[in-house]
């Protein structure tokens, strides 16, 4: 007994003159009042998810897809955490006038909800309308979203490009040649000024560093020697036609624990 006539017919006639499928020992009315019961609701759920409109559908990504290896490189900074790298990928990007895809959507707005390293203009711009609309419908994301929206919004707000002049980057790569600062403090000047130096200042690090005696000194050049490599790295990924220079690392003193800044493998 699986219709509505069926039912409707032991119930009209009873269930003595049309038996219902009652398992033993229950009465066949009640079982019959709960059929119908089961029956009425399916029947309601089924009209009421009929009437429900499905969503519109989010906006058309606006951006070209990054390459694969840019995907490939993004996947391994993810992965190593690191803030500052995971914000030079997005530089590289866009700069490339390319964004993100959306099978890392997720990852970035977990790591930029968490991170205070993360640009939060670079991470609006890299999902565009298509991400953000994504983000939305997830609470967790609503303060980044809001954020990321009032960025792009607002061209005031747009972070100034603090990359460095080659006269600067003399000068930068020479502070660091002194070793001044202990190396700890020098490594994480070195990151930072890896992160802002021109790519084709690699070869006066490398040189720099491979000069170097002072054991702060090598810990900084190393530094920024490692982040430039990834810069090249993350430049070839976005453009194939920019070959990198053969690579050159500093080694530390023995004195020092080399901690790498990602989880970059040796690919050439």
């Amino acid at each position: 007994m699986s219709t509505a006539v069926d039912l409707v017919n032991a119930a009209l006639l009873g269930t003595d003159r049309r038996p219902v499928p009652a398992p033993d020992g229950d009465d066949p009315a009640a079982w019959l009042l709960a059929g119908a019961g089961r029956r009425r609701a399916l029947t309601l759920v089924a009209a009421g998810t009929a009437s429900v409109a499905p969503p519109a559908p989010g906006p058309a990504l606006d951006r070209p897809l990054p390459s694969e290896a840019a995907r490939a490189v993004l996947d391994e900074l993810l992965a190593s955490g690191s803030e500052p790298l995971v914000d030079l990928w997005l530089r590289e990007a866009l700069d490339a006038g390319t964004g993100l895809a959306p099978e890392h959507w997720t990852r970035v707005l977990d790591s930029a909800r968490r991170a205070s390293r993360l640009d939060r203009r670079r991470v609006g711009a890299a999902l565009g309308p298509g991400g953000l609309w994504f983000a939305r419908h997830n609470p967790a994301w609503s303060a980044l979203v809001r954020a990321a929206e009032a960025a792009v919004a607002d061209p005031g707000s747009e972070p100034a490009d603090d990359r460095l002049t080659p006269d600067a980057a003399r000068r930068e790569i020479a502070a660091l040649a002194t070793g001044a600062l202990g190396p700890a403090a020098a490594r994480a000047q070195g990151q930072g000024v890896g992160t802002r130096l021109p790519l084709d200042a690699y070869d006066a690090v490398a040189d720099a560093g491979l000069a170097a005696e002072v054991p702060s000194a090598r810990a900084g050049l190393s530094a920024a020697e490692e982040v430039l490599w990834v810069r090249w790295d993350l430049a070839h990924a976005f453009d194939p036609d920019r070959v990198p220079p053969e690579r050159r690392a500093v080694p530390l003193a023995p004195d020092h624990v080399q901690t790498r800044p990602h989880a970059l493998q040796e690919r050439r």
